[in-house]
């Protein structure tokens, strides 16, 4: 738990000590466009013109998620949303990263010929306890029929709803050299043809 204290004042009641760092985390909150509040949409024109994959924010039936499609492709091409954070973590115990996802397709196997291209990935952009920036990268990936390399790739069951919360959440804080200061948030769709979701 924690409080805030001002000066002369008793402590105010105990609050947990949790909190989002992650601003709509949930994607409940829609703009005009229809784009969830607080999320950059990124998406780099495809490789020599082909197709772009679509985001798109819908529902699963019960709640919001984040669509990444891309069909009939012939290059590499990625799309991602992002958000700024710049937070100082430098005092919190535990930095944890929760999710919720599922994959439905890829047309790659595991990570591509390099390891890098997955049907959903997190990438957070943080500054190490040194000031240097640093890239934490996870992947998940539902087939590897190829065994193509899946660095920093995690296998995860087909059409289903993966959750990586409470104490299976990713642990940022294990990372080494330790984060000091998370600066952004990306969800990233990356490769040739790809369906993945984020609630």
């Amino acid at each position: 738990e924690r409080t805030q204290v001002s000066a002369g004042q008793p402590p105010d009641a105990a609050i947990l000590a949790a909190e989002d760092l992650i601003g709509n985390g949930s994607f409940t909150q829609a703009d005009s466009a229809g784009h969830p509040v607080g999320w950059e949409y990124v998406s780099p024109a495809p490789e020599a013109g082909d197709v772009p994959g679509i985001i798109r924010l819908t529902s699963d039936g019960s709640s919001p998620v984040v669509r990444f499609t891309r069909r009939g492709s012939t290059y590499h091409a990625e799309q991602s949303i992002r958000q700024e954070i710049d937070q100082d973590v430098t005092d919190y115990s535990v930095v944890r990263l929760d999710l919720r996802f599922k994959v439905f397709s890829q047309s790659i196997s595991g990570g591509g010929d390099q390891g890098s291209e997955y049907p959903l990935m997190v990438r957070v952009n943080y500054l190490d306890e040194n000031g240097a920036p640093a890239l934490y990268v996870r992947g998940f990936y539902a087939q590897n029929a190829k065994n193509l390399p899946v660095t920093n790739g995690q296998a995860v069951a087909a059409n289903q709803w993966i959750s990586l919360t409470d104490d299976k959440g990713l642990p940022l804080q294990q990372i080494s050299p330790r984060p000091q200061s998370i600066q952004s948030v990306e969800v990233v769709a990356s490769g040739h043809d790809y369906d993945s979701e984020i609630q």
